[in-house]
């Protein structure tokens, strides 16, 4: 009877850590939902690569605005410019993960940055991606004198007179875009890089260069006026913001993709539940009739997606840059 006791005993002890155990679980889990579903308690800083009055500036003050008012909290504009937007990607990725530091950028820090530049202060892994906002399609653009149509009249011309031509470049992004036309169509022009988006166009414009690949919104402007001609958009399938204008792929050079997209991150290690839940308002925020519109006349597609889907983009936009960056010998500065 005594050893039937013994076990009888220990099995109880067992059953009451289980019990014990069990109920430590849920009243975790109970507490990381309540967690989530108060969040946000406080102000949330939404920091931003960039400086005041830009185009990213102005993206993120919409969204930001609206997730103030769906969380009845002030979303506060953190400016963090410069080092090819590196001093601001490094911050959030140091950043207390409890999702009160959330990052809205471009794709710079986490995809041009990452196959162009040899020494990050940042990984990829030390960031947790939420969701897009919007999809930025470039436009190939030349000057309106140019006696091209078409992009197949492009290559053409530019096949006709190797290093004749110049393309105007303004960003590391544009500047690999350039490279993949290279690449891809067989044809070879000098690049001339200025310091600023508004100096590239306007030398399109004055005839001081001939090519360039430009964001739609900056580009209104000019296509309005006559100045340049749009010859194509740079995404694999046609933009709903100018569903009227080719591919490049489309027009003739298979295998070409281009363009930039902005999103939000937070820190790695940020609970679950909050990133579904900015994730879920972000969403909210892009489907607004209102906000959509205003992304529209910005040049840009509205898009919210799921981390899941945010983070395949980059992987496969990584490999596809990087692949190009070794063929070429790209080799670029900060």
């Amino acid at each position: 009877m005594g050893e039937i006791d013994t076990r009888a005993e220990f099995g109880g002890r067992m059953m009451q850590r289980l019990l014990i155990a069990t109920l430590a679980v849920v009243a975790f889990a109970s507490a990381v939902c309540v967690h989530a579903q108060a969040y946000p308690t406080k102000p949330v800083r939404l920091v931003v690569a960039s400086t005041p009055g830009s185009a990213l500036d102005i993206h993120a003050r919409l969204l930001g605005n609206q997730l103030s008012e769906l969380w009845k909290q002030p979303v506060l504009m953190d400016y963090k410019p410069g080092g090819s937007m590196m001093i601001g990607a490094d911050y959030v990725a140091k950043s207390n993960p409890d999702g009160y530091t959330l990052f809205f950028s471009i794709d710079t820090p986490f995809v041009v940055n990452i196959v162009t530049l040899p020494k990050l202060p940042y990984t990829m892994a030390e960031f947790s991606p939420i969701s897009f906002w919007s999809m930025n399609p470039f436009v190939l653009v030349v000057n309106s004198n140019l006696p091209v149509k078409n992009v197949s009249d492009l290559i053409a011309l530019l096949r006709a007179n190797p290093g004749k031509f110049n393309g105007s470049s303004a960003s590391a992004s544009t500047l690999l875009t350039h490279e993949m036309l290279k690449s891809l169509a067989g044809v070879d022009y000098a690049l001339i890089n200025y310091k600023g988006g508004l100096e590239a166009i306007a030398s399109i414009a004055a005839g001081e260069t001939q090519i360039a690949f430009y964001d739609l919104g900056n580009a209104q402007a000019m296509i309005k006026a006559g100045k340049i001609r749009v010859l194509a958009q740079t995404p694999s399938q046609r933009s709903r913001v100018i569903p009227d204008i080719p591919t490049v792929a489309e027009s003739g050079v298979q295998g070409f993709e281009g363009g930039t997209w902005s999103g939000v991150f937070a820190p790695a290690k940020t609970p679950r539940e909050i990133i579904n839940k900015v994730g879920a308002d972000i969403r909210r925020v892009v489907e607004m009739p209102d906000i959509a519109a205003k992304l529209t006349g910005l040049g840009v597609e509205p898009r919210a997606s799921s981390p899941e889907e945010l983070s395949k983009f980059i992987a496969d936009s990584t490999m596809r840059w990087a692949r190009l960056v070794k063929e070429r010998n790209i080799k670029l500065s900060e």
